[in-house]
């Protein structure tokens, strides 16, 4: 079976599940007494979801080039197979 990252994408989009998580973690901690902690924690909660978000875009980014690198690589392969 060959990985479709597209077809990945579509069965389970990634931004909205660290979007939902981010929203879900977030309300639960506006439940929190102390509000320096409460902070704090909001801040962490945001600043993870951001890194989650940035890990996202460069796996897209590597992913894309792999498959860049693959065709050209697939074509390369084929000339050389037909020029035989």
């Amino acid at each position: 079976m060959e990985f479709n990252f597209k077809q990945f994408e579509q069965m389970f989009n990634v931004d909205t599940a660290v979007d939902q998580a981010e929203k879900a973690v977030a309300s639960v901690l506006t439940y929190l007494p102390q509000a320096e902690i409460k902070e704090t924690l909001l801040t962490l909660n945001a600043a993870n979801a951001n890194f989650a978000r940035a890990n996202l875009v460069a796996a897209k980014s590597f992913g894309k080039a792999f498959q860049t690198v693959a065709e050209e690589a697939q074509k390369n392969i084929k000339k050389t197979v037909n020029a035989k």
